[in-house]
């Protein structure tokens, strides 16, 4: 269900000018192997993280560049994936978390 559900905001993605370059699939298999895991702080119902120091991420609602933004720079306590995550895994990363949280 969430696999087809991603497949859909992908190609919603892919009809808008402002397109993200990532693949939210990818992203969510990344979500679950990257260390430390979003879900280690964030809560987001439909990824099944359940985090509870760092922003809900259902109620924040980041926008793809926002979240790869966060991933690059490492907002606040959260450490940044550069050099951790290539550019294509942060861009992929930032299409699931972004489609995943509503936005």
């Amino acid at each position: 269900m969430r696999a087809m559900l991603f497949v859909l905001l992908l190609t919603l993605f892919a009809c808008g000018s402002d397109a993200p370059s990532g693949d939210p699939i990818a992203g969510e298999l990344l979500s679950e192997d990257v260390t430390p895991n979003c879900a280690a702080c964030h809560s987001l119902a439909s990824a099944g993280f359940t985090g509870s120091v760092a922003p809900d991420l259902d109620e924040l609602q980041p926008g793809y560049q926002r979240v790869l933004d966060a991933l690059r720079e490492g907002p606040g306590l959260m450490p940044s994936y550069e050099g951790v995550l290539t550019d294509r895994e942060m861009h992929d990363l930032a299409a699931f978390i972004s489609g995943a949280a509503g936005s």
